[in-house]
């Protein structure tokens, strides 16, 4: 059997020290991020119009949350499903984008609304996960 020969590390090689790698985002990701952080149009509209109402609404989901032992990525899961439910296109793309902000990943997302299917029914779910495909990408 024959053997391979390797050819000798050069000397520049040796000298040089490694780089440490650094995940690069994929473009497509950054899209999606920017894409998730921005408020809608209409949100944006309302929030110039009413901005005491909004600050109000506000203030009051902060209080929500933080007055139980849920940590916020449950908590707009949570809401996410009760979007669903509700079959509200915006809600649904709102709250998919919150719970991504507050560290969830994609794969949970989906996973929240897939577990309602045997509660929703596939129609539902799967016009959910559409829904949070058009915002998130």
């Amino acid at each position: 059997m024959a053997t391979k020969k390797t050819a000798p590390a050069s000397k520049t090689a040796a000298k040089t020290p490694a780089k440490k790698a650094t995940p690069a985002k994929k473009p497509a990701a950054k899209a999606a991020a920017k894409k998730a952080s921005t408020p809608p149009k209409h949100y944006q509209k309302l929030a110039a119009r009413y901005p005491k109402v909004l600050d109000a609404v506000q203030a009051l989901g902060k209080t929500v949350q933080a007055a139980g032992p849920l940590d916020e990525k449950t908590v707009r899961l949570v809401q996410l499903a009760a979007a669903a439910a509700e079959r509200s296109t915006g809600s649904v793309q709102s709250h998919a984008r919150r719970a991504l902000e507050a560290g969830a990943s994609r794969a949970e997302i989906e996973h929240a609304l897939l577990s309602l299917t045997s509660t929703l029914g596939f129609p539902n779910v799967a016009a959910a996960l559409n829904w949070v495909e058009e915002v998130l990408g």
